[in-house]
């Protein structure tokens, strides 16, 4: 079909100049024909505005509108994936969560990853295996640990994303065989014990 600017479809026809019906839409997008709306899972998107009728399911973690589309892609671009805030947990993504648990920049670009001690405490160590001893790592760990002990938000994300990640982590895990569901079965128990850590470590009274 043809596409209008903000996915309103303009005309379904084939190349026989033949009409039919296509409900597809913008992507995940599915028309409904009693509202007249795109089908979005958990929300609906009206085309001739170019935004959502309902709210983003996942809140304020979306950003402030919780009604916008997905931004201009010529203008909001991320090149280098630096786009998130210094000391932000990444969201879990199945691949990158596997490779380098969970994990955040520190002041610098320096990205960590949250490890949990042997003492059940929390440690970080860098994300990027290349970088390991660098005098900027060292910093931004030691920066890290302090963040940790002063900042009860630094720690809430932290808890916040690390169930996500279990959850990620072990629907995959069951798809998976080998090695690959070794490393995934594995990372889960790391993620339960950062949890585990964390929630002891604000039982204890960590500062806000």
């Amino acid at each position: 079909g043809y596409i209008r600017g903000f996915g309103e479809n303009a005309a379904d026809i084939s190349n026989s100049g033949a009409y039919f019906h296509q409900p597809l839409r913008l992507p995940g997008q599915y028309f409904d024909d009693e509202t007249g709306l795109h089908y979005n899972l958990f929300r609906y998107y009206a085309p001739e505005c170019g935004r959502f009728v309902s709210q983003d399911p996942i809140g304020l973690r979306g950003g402030i509108n919780l009604y916008q589309y997905a931004p201009n892609p010529i203008r909001w671009i991320d090149p280098l994936g630096l786009d998130y805030t210094t000391w932000q947990i990444h969201s879990p993504g199945y691949g990158d969560v596997v490779q380098k648990g969970l994990h955040f920049y520190a002041p610098g670009g320096v990205e960590l990853s949250v490890r949990p001690d042997n003492k059940g405490g929390i440690t970080f160590t860098n994300a990027i295996p290349n970088e390991a001893g660098s005098p900027k790592v060292t910093k931004a760990i030691a920066l890290a640990k302090e963040h940790f002990e002063k900042d009860v938000r630094f720690r809430n994300d932290i808890l916040n994303k690390e169930n996500e990640a279990v959850q990620s982590v072990l629907d995959h895990a069951k798809r998976e065989t080998g090695s690959l569901r070794d490393l995934a079965n594995g990372r889960s128990r790391e993620f339960r014990d950062i949890a585990r850590n964390v929630e002891r470590h604000n039982t204890r009274g960590g500062c806000v």
